[in-house]
């Protein structure tokens, strides 16, 4: 979660393991209280931490409306909310990079500061039943090239499940060979990817079957079923292109595919690892809409 994500008069929670603790900070203003952390222990020996605004009167009815705040007040009290966040923020990245797959995604946003971009780190065990709770933290860069986001994962070594982006390429050689790719198919808009999407929501269907099984009966399943799916349209891939001229978008796109194969198909060599990276995507979209 972003430091500066500040809700007034709403919760927002966010998941800490091995935080024990909560805070009760003043506002500016002598006649008012804010409550910035508010924590209660999980079963698990977590924490579920929450950010409330509540601007009243000391002493007052915390869910009595009618009380007007001007921007600026409510600006300066998310900037000393960031402040408190700072190291829980700091917390769960440091947590979600230790983890040994993460899922990267990138974005622009328009933003006051001109050129900065927008990332996401996220992780999630849930589907095959591992240990690592979902969790995502965001990023700022100056831009999202490879030597940016190179920056962003330093220190982190595994699985990175990302899209098709081509700054992704180039991130396991600026990382030593510890990081290992697992990139998503992403069809292009042609009339042949009608036929691209068919032959994967098979393997969807395999996927959904399976979501919630161990990893290695989950890798079985791949193994048995859905391998030869995606054995069968490799091949298909490689006919079609050497019957369309070597210039158009088309023969760039699927050339691009069969050149990453192997790292379009990693899920079929390991059962912890996803067949998209929706899990990242799905956090990024709210925000980028605004």
């Amino acid at each position: 979660m972003i430091p500066a994500m500040l809700l007034c008069g709403r919760s927002i929670p966010v998941r800490l393991p091995q935080l024990h603790r909560w805070v009760h900070a003043k506002a500016p203003m002598p006649d008012l209280e804010w409550y910035g952390l508010d924590g209660t222990r999980e079963p698990h020996g977590g924490l579920e931490v929450r950010l409330v605004s509540a601007a009243v009167p000391a002493g007052a009815d915390p869910d009595r409306p009618g009380i007007q705040l001007d921007g600026a007040t409510l600006a300066g009290w998310v900037k000393r909310a960031t402040w408190w966040l700072k190291s829980l923020y700091e917390l769960q990245l440091r947590m979600i990079q230790a983890a040994p797959r993460l899922f990267c995604d990138e974005t622009s946003m328009p933003m006051l500061d001109p050129g900065r971009h927008f990332l996401a780190h996220a992780m999630n065990d849930r589907p095959w039943g591992g240990p690592s709770p979902p969790a995502v933290a965001y990023l700022f860069a100056k831009g999202c090239g490879t030597e940016e986001i190179a920056e962003q994962l330093t220190g982190f070594s595994g699985v990175l499940q990302v899209d098709a982006y081509a700054a992704y390429k180039a991130l396991p050689r600026h990382h030593g060979g510890v990081i290992q790719l697992a990139i998503f198919f992403r069809p292009c808009p042609t009339p042949f990817a009608r036929e691209v999407i068919e032959r994967l929501q098979a393997v969807y269907a395999i996927e959904a079957e399976i979501r919630g099984s161990r990893a290695e009966q989950w890798l079985a399943a791949r193994r048995t079923r859905s391998a030869p799916l995606m054995a069968a349209l490799k091949i298909r891939l490689t006919e079609l292109v050497g019957q369309l001229f070597s210039q158009s978008k088309l023969t760039e796109a699927i050339n691009y595919a069969l050149n990453l194969w192997d790292r379009l198909t990693l899920f079929l060599r390991d059962g912890r690892v996803e067949v998209d990276s929706n899990t990242v995507e799905r956090s990024m979209r709210p925000i980028a809409m605004g």
